[in-house]
């Protein structure tokens, strides 16, 4: 029994990133403006407020801005107080995104590899049965 080969085509292009949500896009620009002279290093700040009024976004969209400064550590939030503003961290690298087109192609080189030895194996067995 003959199985077809499947051609598998190569990657043309890097996967496209994702968009960064508003959030983020508000997280960021807000960022850009913490330890300037409007909002120094130690400042109390209504924070979901004055993310809103900078970045023109909704309450929402400042409430999960404000979320991420404070994983990003730019910010200390406690309900009921005004967040305060951090130095930002010197000695954290940013996290690394993975290299998912080296990825893509590391898996089509084994891909490649594993047909090859396939194609081996076919062509051994096809030739047992020529000398039986």
């Amino acid at each position: 029994m003959r199985q077809e080969m499947i051609a598998v085509p190569e990657p043309t292009s890097p996967p496209r990133r994702r968009q960064p949500t508003a959030a983020r896009w508000a997280a960021d620009r807000f960022a850009a403006l913490l330890g300037t002279a409007r909002y120094p290093v130690g400042a109390k700040i209504a924070a979901v407020r004055a993310i809103r009024n900078e970045c023109q976004v909704s309450d929402s969209t400042a409430y999960e801005a404000l979320k991420l400064l404070e994983i990003d550590r730019r910010l200390t939030v406690q309900h009921g107080m005004r967040s305060v503003v951090l130095e930002p961290p010197a000695s954290t690298p940013p996290a690394q995104a993975p290299d998912v087109a080296a990825e893509v192609r590391s898996a089509y080189a084994a891909l490649g590899q594993a047909l090859e030895r396939l194609e081996a194996a076919e062509v051994i067995e096809r030739q047992g049965e020529g000398e039986s």
